[in-house]
Parts: structure tokens; C-alpha cells; sequence
């Protein structure tokens, strides 16, 4: 699993790349006008939380730093996609989640594999929403299967198969 979050992250900083600047944080009315910077602050936020609580056994995605510099500055989401990469390789043990819902913190039980997997499909999740700001203010020609989870490459590929 660490390999596929590897390679997605390492499409997603391709894709950055090679993006006009103006275009990473311009507002997409598709969006409810987000950016393509702010999905990729929440996606790169959200890897942050849980690397940062591996040590403690404990995280919370709700009380994230929310730094505006990864949403306006491509290149330092880039840096921020490569320190992910390189900090990813970790045995698995028990985490809890900490969410806070309706005023109340609670506590949930989870490992550090069930929380790659979650931040996989997380950040795939909002790879598609990326790639609809990419198609509607670019002409950028993206990898066919960005923003698609695996089980659906998966599933489309067998139906080809038939």
C-alpha cells in the first residue's frame, strides 16, 4: 500500500509541476470556488496529522495547522508531497483518532495501516475533485486514471477483459 500512496502522491506532484501558477490557487466555480491548492493543503495537511501523532499513538484531522502557504504556493506543496513520501515507511501499530463532533472529543481506535489506506483513498478522492478544477481552467492533458481509486481501475479493466 505504501508504494500505490507513493506513486499517487508522486502523480499528483507531476501534475503540480507542470501546472501554470496562476491556476494552482485560482477559485473554480465548479468547486463551490475552491482551488486546486486548497485540496491539495487538505490533502497534504491530512498526511501531516497522521505522520505527526505516529510517535504519541495519537492524531486528530480536526485540529490541523491549516497553513495558507500550501494553498497558494505550488512549490511548497510539492516539497510538502516529498517529505510525505520519504516519512511513509513505518511499521504498523495501534493509533487513535481524536474527532471532535458536536463539541465532544471522541476517541477512536485505529492502526497506522487502516489510516494509509483511509489517506489513499482521501487523497484520491480529492485528486478527482482536482481534476475537475484542471479541466475546467486548463487545456492540461492528465493521466488517465487521476483521481480514479484503485478497485475502479480494477473494475474497469476487468470489463475490458470480457
Amino acid at each position: 500500500m505504501v508504494e500505490k500512496i507513493k506513486n499517487t502522491l508522486t502523480e499528483l506532484a507531476f501534475v503540480l509541476q507542470n501546472l501554470e501558477d496562476n491556476k494552482y490557487n485560482q477559485s473554480c466555480t465548479l468547486l463551490n470556488n475552491g482551488s486546486i491548492g486548497q485540496h491539495c493543503r487538505h490533502i497534504i495537511e491530512f498526511f501531516y496529522c497522521m505522520l505527526a501523532g505516529y510517535e504519541n499513538g495519537e492524531f486528530s484531522y480536526d485540529n490541523r495547522k491549516r497553513d495558507l502557504n500550501l494553498e497558494t504556493d505550488a512549490k511548497l506543496a510539492i516539497e510538502g508531497i516529498s517529505q510525505i513520501i520519504l516519512q511513509l515507511e513505518k511499521a504498523d501499530k495501534k493509533l487513535q483518532s481524536n474527532y471532535l463532533i458536536d463539541e465532544k472529543v471522541i476517541l477512536i481506535d485505529t492502526s497506522y495501516n487502516r489510516e494509509l489506506a483511509f489517506n489513499l483513498e482521501h487523497c484520491i478522492h480529492h485528486q478527482a475533485l482536482i481534476r475537475i478544477a484542471i479541466e475546467n481552467l486548463t487545456d492540461m492533458k492528465l493521466p488517465q486514471n487521476f483521481g480514479v481509486s484503485p478497485s475502479t481501475v480494477y473494475y474497469r479493466e476487468s470489463l475490458c477483459a470480457q
